[in-house]
């Protein structure tokens, strides 16, 4: 996960940052809100929902393994900025945390329940009595098995460039995928194409909610696509809060 994602924290924000369409940093905010007290962020990439969260008065911490992601929320937030480099599955905090964030389809990147017990591990000793966990995933659609490449977007960029990317996933099983991406983009990358490999597990809702349970606690509430209206085609994200026992 973390080479991936290293391999284009510099194009990041203009790639899967704006992808993001859904008013989930406004659904995360509310959530802190209602729960009160400190909130760690993880995942927190380049700092586009710590950014949010911080901008909105809310007293939050990011967390990150990938140290060139967490270099790009710098910039973004500021020398100041409570970031972390650290893996969700090792994580070593006693601070008391009221909630803990796990945004944007953070919870595929965990394989199995091997890693959800090593998760939970750090989130107790984290987290205050009583603190609670926002669970949030993508809703998985069919997938062929074509094994093709498709254009995903091609985006004019500031400076007049356009930034193109491919994507193709193929099915490992049931409920693994392995995505690759291909990205252009004038200019950069050596004039080569930069390529990422990664493979999730997916989660239908009713996964999430049962690994969920067992691992963290029992959930409380459920939402899709962060309280927003409904879309055609269903909705795209499930959002799960439990308290962690």
């Amino acid at each position: 996960m973390s080479a991936a994602y290293d391999a284009i924290a510099s194009i990041y924000d203009a790639d899967m940052g704006v992808s993001m369409t859904l008013p989930d940093i406004d659904y995360y905010a509310g959530i802190a809100r209602s729960v009160g007290g400190p909130v760690l962020e993880l995942g927190c990439g380049t700092g586009r929902v710590l950014g949010g969260l911080l901008a909105a008065g809310i007293d939050a911490y990011g967390v990150d393994r990938s140290c060139a992601m967490l270099a790009q929320a710098r910039a973004r937030l500021g020398p100041a900025a409570p970031l972390m480099c650290m893996d969700m599955r090792r994580l070593a905090l006693q601070a008391g945390f009221a909630l803990a964030l796990l945004p944007y389809s953070l919870p595929t990147y965990l394989a199995d329940d091997g890693d959800w017990a090593a998760l939970a591990e750090g989130l107790r000793s984290a987290l205050a009595p009583q603190g609670q966990v926002l669970v949030d995933a993508f809703i998985p659609r069919p997938v062929s098995a074509d094994g093709g490449w498709t254009r995903d977007y091609a985006r004019r960029q500031a400076d007049g460039r356009w930034l193109v990317r491919h994507k193709r996933i193929q099915p490992l099983g049931p409920d693994r995928n392995r995505i690759e991406r291909r990205y252009r983009l004038r200019g950069a990358f050596g004039g080569r194409s930069l390529r990422t490999c990664e493979t999730i597990r997916t989660y239908t809702p009713e996964q999430l909610v049962t690994i969920t349970e067992r691992h963290i606690g029992a959930v409380s509430r459920i939402d899709f696509d962060y309280g927003g209206p409904a879309l055609e085609g269903g909705a795209r994200f499930c959002s799960l809060l439990a308290k962690m026992r």
